[in-house]
């Protein structure tokens, strides 16, 4: 009964820093049910939290195209190029 209580208390008095956490971590995992509840009925009434809900996304996007773009290599003969482009800069 008191787990109920309590989780029934998060849903009724979220605010915007717990909100925040919750979004964060629901890019990372399935939220429980008490947790998805809290953080919609926050959102209805709170016009800063979609935002930032909408702003972690984007950098969560951002993050990993940066990451498919760092496991992209070079050829053999682009990487010659480069080090012998290097050489001529150090040498000017």
């Amino acid at each position: 009964m008191a787990e109920f209580l309590s989780r029934l208390l998060m849903i009724l008095t979220l605010r915007c820093d717990k909100a925040s956490w919750l979004i964060s971590e629901s890019l990372d995992r399935k939220l429980l049910l008490h947790e998805r509840l809290a953080l919609r009925g926050h959102q209805l009434a709170c016009r800063a939290c979609p935002i930032v809900e909408k702003q972690l996304r984007l950098i969560r996007q951002a993050s990993q195209r940066t990451a498919m773009v760092s496991e992209i290599t070079l050829s053999d003969s682009a990487k010659e190029r480069f080090k012998e482009a290097v050489r001529r800069a150090e040498t000017n």
